[in-house]
């Protein structure tokens, strides 16, 4: 019974001292038994010692061993055979550790040369991983390690004009006491807020009737030299009613960035806007037109008082209050054409043709370069000549302020230092973004009908497109806006600008001389300094008669003069509206750029597209007009 076992356990360790080669061929050779090739031998107890001392220390592979030890077993097992002791032949064959030495080095290059390519190539691996080993805890303890240190309160720089201004200048007093003032809006069901004729019109004039006292605060205000709106990044104590429920936000010093101040103004300024334009139309409607200029050059200065600041924000909601403010009164010369005497209507020309002095239109990127200057000092260290490195606290900001990527994930954490050590140097990281901003005001010098692509924007995808670039300038690839679609905003409110200064021109003219003018040039120089030019090819602006009545335009988006004649359904008036320089527009006529799609037709100026449907009530819907923050927008 107990021979059966035993053959079992000979039968296994056959299988386990058997190659996987003789296996493969279905050979048990158990030629890897190193005890039976030297047990073959016959030595003695202290030569086998030896043989198994230097297999030992070979660290060769097993078949190598086993070679080594036949050839071991069988020189001494000749020493024996020629009569010499065993310890005579121990004596002679040295230290073990060397002969081992030396045959590992013999057997190693003995090797194929495929598989001494492969260790060395193994090592080097090894090695050079290593090495990365190292450099990046280098890394990680100098990115982690860093810490800004700012030095430069560029808010307190930005408030100092409206602080240093009396507080008989600051218009934002008499904004707050109008909102304060303003009762919850009627709620209407509509899509947009109905005019003078439509169905709702009389809540609109009603609301705004009671509502005077706020007006005459927004006149008052708008009458200030400055805005006067100290900006911070928590609502100051004297604003908590108007905003309560942004009132608890608190914003941890080391993140209070200029990027991260609150602007909850904006908002206020643009629904108040409204209301004046509204007004306008009511004073319009009900023959008043000393009231009807004075909301309209009340809404010139307070988007004069918005763009006072230098940040894009505030450009683009100054753009956008003038933009309504030139609309409404395309509006009311066309639906009350004999509303304004001449002289509001020269007084009217004077005032829009101040705007930019009657240049074009400019915006300031101050604030912008203020709020980068910022990010860099919270963001790398500081070695006291402009320069520094990236930290740990600064790809916090920049994830917090992309929003993509929490500050705590663990791919971030561990991608940090690579981006600190390739990222560029803070004195890299200024220099670059000054590049580009004053790409950015460059192009915006140039008239639109000369622009081609913008050059900052074919530099930022080019960064974009590049993982080195992007790593390298991070900041500029994710916060960097599109700066140049703002200048190209200026230049759409040059052209709405300088068409309602053509329109007063023309109806000054037709009082003059009961006709309108067979073209524009007639006006020239009486009326009007001279023809503004179509922004959009660099022409003079167009003008026809049809049906004897004047329509004012620009080539507008396909640069084909279609005289006059809006882009035909399904497509909105304003798609005729959009910019594209010329290489692209050839693309998206020609399909290959599908985000762009260009529209067959003119962008007329004046007179105004009929107002999109107020569209059927519905009551489920219903929104507050001039939904004021207070009122729980």
């Amino acid at each position: 019974m107990s021979e059966e076992p035993a053959n079992e356990r000979t039968c296994f360790r056959r299988l386990r001292l058997t190659p996987l080669r003789d296996l493969v061929r279905g050979r048990l050779t158990g030629r890897l038994d190193l005890d039976a090739v030297i047990a073959a031998a016959e030595l003695p107890a202290s030569l086998s010692q030896v043989v198994r001392d230097v297999i030992r220390r070979t660290r060769l592979f097993r078949l190598e061993k086993i070679a080594v030890a036949q050839e071991l077993a069988g020189h001494f097992r000749d020493g024996l055979d020629q009569g010499v002791s065993p310890g005579e032949l121990a004596r002679d064959f040295g230290d073990p550790v060397l002969a081992a030495r030396l045959i590992r080095r013999a057997k190693r290059r003995n090797r194929p040369l495929a598989w001494r390519a492969t260790v060395r190539s193994l090592q080097a691996a090894w090695g050079l991983f290593g090495i990365v080993i190292v450099l990046y805890g280098i890394a990680a303890l100098r990115f982690f390690a860093g810490s800004p240190n700012p030095s430069v309160d560029f808010l307190s720089q930005i408030n100092a004009a409206t602080l240093a201004a009396p507080t008989a200048d600051r218009a934002w007093p008499e904004y707050r006491a109008a909102i304060l003032a303003l009762k919850r809006p009627p709620e209407l069901s509509y899509r947009r807020t109905p005019r003078p004729g439509e169905p709702g019109w009389e809540v609109v004039e009603k609301y705004l009737a009671g509502s005077h006292v706020a007006l005459e605060h927004i006149r008052a205000g708008a009458a200030r030299p400055v805005l006067g709106y100290e900006i911070g990044f928590a609502i100051a104590a004297r604003d908590v009613e108007l905003w309560p429920g942004q009132a608890g936000i608190v914003v941890p010093a080391n993140n209070q960035i200029m990027f991260g101040i609150l602007l909850p103004h904006l908002g206020e300024m643009r629904r108040l806007t409204m209301l004046m334009v509204d007004d306008a139309r009511r004073a319009a409607a009900r023959g008043e037109p000393d009231t009807a200029l004075a909301d309209i050059e009340t809404v010139l200065s307070m988007s004069g008082q918005v763009l006072e600041s230098g940040f894009i924000l505030n450009d683009l909601v100054a753009l956008s209050m003038f933009t309504r403010c030139i609309d409404v009164v395309g509006e009311l010369l066309h639906e009350y054409p004999d509303l304004f005497s001449d002289e509001q209507l020269t007084t009217l020309a004077h005032r829009l043709g101040g705007l930019a002095g009657g240049a074009p239109m400019r915006v300031s990127m101050e604030g912008e370069r203020v709020s980068f200057a910022d990010l860099v000092q919270h963001s790398y260290t500081d070695n006291g000549r402009g320069d520094g490195h990236l930290t740990w606290d600064g790809l916090k900001l920049w994830t917090l302020l992309r929003g993509t990527v929490k500050p705590t994930d663990p791919v971030m954490m561990a991608a940090g230092p690579v981006v600190g050590a390739f990222g560029a140097s803070r004195a890299e990281l200024v220099n670059k973004y000054d590049r580009l901003l004053a790409m950015v005001l460059t192009d915006a010098t140039v008239p639109l009908w000369k622009r081609g692509r913008s050059s900052v924007d074919v530099e930022i995808e080019r960064i974009q497109s590049s993982f080195t670039e992007t790593v390298k300038f991070l900041p500029i690839a994710l916060l960097m806006p599109a700066m140049s679609k703002v200048s190209i905003n200026a230049e759409m409110l040059t052209q709405r600008r300088d068409a309602a200064l053509v329109v007063i021109a023309l109806h000054l003219y037709r009082r003059h001389h009961g006709a309108w003018p067979s073209e524009l040039a007639t006006l020239v120089p009486l009326f009007l300094p001279d023809v503004p030019p179509d922004r959009f090819d660099g022409g003079p602006i167009k003008y026809i008669l049809r049906g004897g009545e004047p329509v004012l335009y620009v080539v507008g988006t396909d640069r084909d003069d279609d005289h006059g004649r809006r882009p035909p359904p399904p497509a909105h008036a304003e798609s005729a509206m959009v910019w594209l320089p010329l290489e692209e527009l050839a693309q998206a006529v020609s399909g290959t750029v599908p985000h762009h799609t260009v529209s067959d037709g003119d962008w007329v100026l004046w007179p105004p597209a009929a107002p999109e449907p107020l569209g059927p009530p519905d009551p489920d819907n219903a929104a507050p007009i001039y939904t004021f923050a207070r009122h729980g927008s």
